[in-house]
């Protein structure tokens, strides 16, 4: 299996890049990354998805705080 690069953060703050194997989840991001998804939308490259949704490399997941 091939490794993916993906960057992870809350919006507005800091964004980092974690390395995850092929077939990872959004959840499996937020894990290494060590970030709570409570109380954000998750987007993935601009779009809403849900924890189960898997990434690619080179993906951009942000947390955006809920009105």
């Amino acid at each position: 299996m091939s490794e993916l690069i993906v960057k992870v953060g809350k919006f507005p703050g800091r964004i980092s890049e974690v390395v995850l194997r092929e077939g990872a989840s959004v959840t499996d991001v937020l894990t290494v990354a060590e970030l709570d998804s409570s109380g954000y939308e998750i987007r993935m490259n601009g779009s809403s998805v849900d924890l189960t949704a898997k990434v690619e490399d080179g993906d951009a997941i942000l947390l955006v705080k809920k009105n």
